[in-house]
């Protein structure tokens, strides 16, 4: 789109390498020209006109600290968790904040995951319990920090909707498998294109399934 800078988060992985491809000309950020523990140092660098920004973003959220054998029984330990998690968390919540307040048009395409969404959307409107499931099958310790991370973040992104601000989370289930992994990046450069007033914004789609989760922005 002529007129619209676009931003990568994220460089060093497989899979953000592969995106890049995908992109326009992509302005691309990492832990290389970026210090997450300090957005306003990345708004007064960057965040310097109105012209339109797209952005996709695939950093890492320290999931290395959600293994199962990490517990969280004690409040420290809770603390401590929740502590960790929230520094790139809030990069993004503060940099989208900044640009709704100066009313620059951005559309977000991030990676994040279904785990913690509780109802899937099909034409048949079917529903999966889907935290319900998993806590079945996996330690507790592990299904309330991987949840709660994933949900943490989705919230960060769609309080900051609005006029001027789309944002879409993407699932990459499957990753490893086969070849889908140039599939999944053309679908993000393609789904960060899309039209304002698409449908899929403000929910989480996955990219291996095809199945969208959470609310729309909008209620028919």
């Amino acid at each position: 789109m002529a007129d619209t800078k676009t931003w990568m988060f994220g460089t060093t992985s497989d899979f953000s390498k592969e995106i890049i491809k995908n992109l326009d000309n992509p302005i691309c950020f990492g832990r290389h020209n970026v210090d997450y523990n300090d957005p306003d140092k990345f708004i007064k660098e960057h965040v310097v006109d109105n012209t339109p920004v797209n952005m996709v973003i695939n950093v890492n959220l320290n999931n290395n600290i959600m293994l199962p054998k990490d517990s969280i029984q004690t409040l420290p330990g809770y603390k401590k968790y929740f502590m960790t998690i929230t520094t790139n968390i809030f990069f993004f919540f503060r940099l989208l904040d900044e640009m709704n307040t100066l009313k620059i048009p951005v559309r977000v395409c991030y990676v994040t995951s279904t785990f913690a969404n509780t109802r899937w959307y099909q034409a048949e409107e079917k529903k999966r319990p889907n935290i319900y499931v998993n806590n079945h099958k996996i330690e507790k310790d592990h299904v309330f920090k991987y949840s709660s991370v994933r949900l943490i973040q989705q919230s960060a992104m769609n309080s900051n909707i609005s006029e001027t601000c789309r944002v879409v989370g993407v699932n990459p289930a499957g990753l490893e498998d086969g070849d889908v992994m140039t599939n999944y990046a053309l679908k993000i450069s393609e789904m960060v294109n899309k039209p304002v007033d698409d449908e899929q914004w403000n929910r989480i789609y996955c990219l291996q399934g095809g199945l969208w989760y959470s609310q729309p922005m909008w209620e028919d």
